[in-house]
C-alpha cells in the first residue's frame, strides 16, 4: 500500500485528510464520532489544536486516536483540548519531538515505534493513582533520541522491550513505584534523583534482574556522593571518604577491572620501593620475588624483614582491592 504524504501544503494536506472515510480511503480503518482509527500517512506537524476538527465531526468528550504503521514530524498536543483522552501508536516512527503533557489522559500506548536520530519523547503530567488507566510502552526503539519524563506518576505503567541506544534518559519529580519493567536495554545516560534510582534498583530485585539492579545501586550512590559533595567540608567527613574511595576504585563494584589495575600497579610501586629502600640485599628484583612479595596469602620470610613495613603496608592496603575485585566479580555472576 502506498502511503499518504504530506507534500508541503499544511491546510491542503488536512482538508484532504478530512474527506476521507472508511468506504472511500484504505488510510481509513474506522471513523466514528468518537474513535478514528488510521494507517499509512506520513503527517506534518502535528501541533494546531485544530487538528482535532479534521478527525472528528461530533462533539464526543472522550476522544481516541490510533495511529498505525505512519510517520510524525513534530507531534505536540499539550495546548488540545481535554476531550482526547486515549492515544494509540502502532508500528509508527517518530522524526521529531513528542510531547505529550496532560493528567487526564485514560490511555496511551505505543507499540512498536521507532524514535529516530534527534527525536525525543516527553511525559508531562501523567497521573495513574487509581489504576483506572492504561500506560504502555512495548517493543519500542530509541535511537539517538530523548526520553524524560517529567511530574508523572507511572504506577501500574509498562515499559517492556525497550531499547535505548545512545539516548539520555530522564525522570524528573516522577513517580516509579509499581512500574512495570521488562527486557529494557538501558543507556548509559540516566539521569534522575537517589529515591528514584533506589525504587528502579527494587524493581530489578524484585524480578531477580541483578545486573541492573547493581546499576541502579551504582547510580544511586553516586547520587548520594553528590549531595555530599555539597555539604561543609567536615559534614560526614567519614561518609565523604568511603564513598569516594568506592567510586574512584570500583564506581561501587560496578567494575572489577580497575581495583584489579590499581592492584598491580600499587603492588609494583611498593615491591620497586621496598628494593630500592633495603630489600636487595636480601631479594632480588625478579618476577618471581614480586609474586612473592604479592601475594595475599603469602607470611613474612626472612627475605622480607628489612622491608616488613613495605610488606606489611601492602598487605594492609591491598585487601581493600581485592575486596572490591570480589564484590565485583560476585555482582558481575549473580544471574
Amino acid at each position: 500500500m502506498n502511503r499518504l504524504q504530506y507534500d508541503g501544503e499544511e491546510n491542503e494536506f488536512w482538508e484532504n485528510l478530512s474527506t476521507l472515510t472508511v468506504q472511500s480511503s484504505e488510510y481509513i480503518l474506522s471513523k466514528a464520532s468518537n474513535v478514528v482509527s488510521v494507517q499509512n500517512i506520513d503527517f506534518p506537524n502535528f501541533t494546531n489544536p485544530k487538528i482535532l476538527e479534521y478527525f472528528f465531526s461530533g462533539r464526543s468528550s472522550d476522544k481516541e486516536l490510533r495511529f498505525k504503521n505512519c510517520s510524525f514530524k513534530k507531534f505536540d498536543i499539550s495546548n488540545f483540548n481535554s476531550t482526547l483522552n486515549k492515544l494509540n501508536f502502532e508500528d509508527c516512527d517518530m522524526e521529531d519531538e513528542v510531547i505529550l503533557t496532560k493528567s487526564t489522559y485514560k490511555g496511551l500506548k505505543i507499540l512498536g515505534c521507532k524514535f529516530l536520530k534527534n527525536s525525543s519523547l516527553l511525559l508531562k503530567g501523567f497521573k495513574n493513582n487509581d489504576n483506572s488507566r492504561i500506560f504502555e510502552i512495548r517493543n519500542t526503539i530509541f535511537n539517538n533520541s530523548l526520553f524524560k519524563v517529567v511530574n508523572s506518576n507511572l504506577n501500574n505503567t509498562v515499559f517492556s522491550n525497550i531499547k535505548f541506544i545512545n539516548t539520555p534518559i530522564t525522570f524528573e519529580d516522577t513517580n516509579v513505584n509499581n512500574l512495570h519493567l521488562n527486557k529494557i536495554v538501558w543507556g548509559k545516560n540516566i539521569v534522575s534523583d537517589r529515591d528514584t534510582f533506589r525504587e528502579l534498583k527494587f524493581i530489578m530485585e524484585n524480578q531477580k534482574n541483578f545486573i541492573d539492579s547493581n546499576y541502579f545501586h551504582s547510580l544511586e550512590m553516586e547520587e548520594y556522593r553528590k549531595e555530599l559533595e555539597k555539604t561543609n567540608f567536615f559534614e560526614n567527613f567519614e561518609d565523604k571518604i568511603l564513598f569516594n574511595i568506592n567510586y574512584l576504585i570500583s564506581n561501587f563494584s560496578q567494575s572489577w577491572i580497575f581495583p584489579t589495575m590499581y592492584l598491580f600497579i600499587f603492588s609494583i610501586g611498593f615491591f620497586s620501593m621496598g628494593y630500592i629502600d633495603g630489600g636487595r640485599e636480601y631479594m632480588e628484583y625478579t618476577l618471581n620475588d614480586f609474586f612473592k612479595f604479592t601475594n595475599p596469602l603469602s607470611k613474612n620470610t626472612n627475605e622480607f624483614d628489612s622491608i616488613y613495613s613495605y610488606w606489611f603496608i601492602h598487605k594492609i592496603i591491598s585487601i581493600v582491592f581485592i575486596y572490591h575485585i570480589v564484590v565485583s566479580l560476585k555482582n558481575k555472576m549473580r544471574k
